[in-house]
């Protein structure tokens, strides 16, 4: 994995995520795995992991000099 040396954090931690799911792709398409459950909740937790990690943080709201 020495390609990943030379990619930003972000899109190196994206490669990562999706290992699992690309191995159970291939374990369905070319071994004869069959899908299960499991195999749809792991693939909504990396989906929804992924997009929680690409969301941009939102500034924080900036208050005024007395704190309120």
């Amino acid at each position: 994995m020495k390609g990943i040396r030379h990619v930003d954090g972000s899109l190196a931690g994206v490669f990562c995520a999706v290992l699992p799911i690309a191995t159970a792709i291939h374990g369905i398409a070319f071994v004869g795995e069959r899908p299960t459950l499991a195999h749809g909740v792991a693939l909504a937790c990396v989906v929804a992991g992924i997009g929680l990690a690409s969301l941009k943080a939102r500034p924080a709201a900036v208050s005024n000099e007395r704190g309120l």
